[in-house]
């Protein structure tokens, strides 16, 4: 069941929920591997603090260096950052 969009993602279930972020599973129609088309899982993070928390400026950077380690990363266990 898909339950709304976001930038081109269709949003499913939630996975996980922590201090700052959500997690949810979200699929992207239309990638092309070789001659077919694919329905494509992912996870996608969300900031779930508002913009005009006094916290939201330190909650940021945290997201952010957090997508800096996953970019710079590549292991088989650990998620993979794609945009």
């Amino acid at each position: 069941m898909i339950e709304e969009e976001f930038k081109g993602y269709n949003v499913h279930e939630q996975l996980g929920r922590g201090a700052f972020g959500v997690v949810h599973r979200v699929s992207k129609e239309g990638v092309r591997h070789y001659q077919i088309t694919l329905k494509v899982n992912y996870a996608m993070k969300t900031l779930i603090i508002d913009r005009q928390h006094p916290e939201y400026e330190v909650h940021s950077k945290y997201f952010d260096k957090e997508i800096e380690i996953l970019s710079s990363i590549s292991y088989r266990h650990i998620i993979q950052f794609i945009e």
